[in-house]
């Protein structure tokens, strides 16, 4: 007995590889699936470390604008999150260290980095603060500037 003209035999081998591929492809979901609840897990716990870390945190994209700071960056500096997110980070400088930050920001993500560097900073009221920066550049899969 055929169908279509080919043999039941190659027609039951045809449908067991049928079912095995789709028993891998179901695997492959579920660990997908596995894969996706773990990062998700994962980024959690580092926002709640940023979030909950004693330092200053903040995140800048390519252009130095702020994409992200913690509560200890805003309750340091007095400002309420709305103030500063998409703000560019020297606008949060003195005067006097908006240039250094103009010329170095760029030199830091080529860099990849920079251990420490001293800034003024003005807080909400006005006042300055000292503060010692130290930083790492995100990059992705294929080397970018990652934000």
């Amino acid at each position: 007995m055929s169908h279509q003209g080919k043999p039941e035999e190659e027609l039951i081998h045809e449908l067991e590889t049928l079912r095995r591929k789709v028993s891998e492809l179901e695997e492959s979901r579920a660990s997908l699936e596995t894969t996706k609840r773990l990062l998700r897990e994962s980024e959690e716990r580092f926002v709640l470390l940023c979030e909950n870390a004693s330092l200053c945190y903040q995140r800048l994209d390519e252009g130095g604008n702020l994409l992200d700071v913690n509560q200890v960056w805003l309750s340091t500096l007095g400002y309420d999150r709305k103030e500063v997110i998409g703000k560019w980070y020297g606008d949060f400088l003195a005067v006097s260290f908006q240039d250094f930050f103009r010329i170095t920001f760029p030199k830091f993500i080529a860099a990849g980095g920079i251990l420490k560097a001293e800034l003024v900073m003005i807080r909400k009221d006005g006042s300055q603060m000292v503060v010692a920066l130290a930083g790492k550049v995100g990059r992705d899969e294929r080397g970018r500037f990652k934000e």
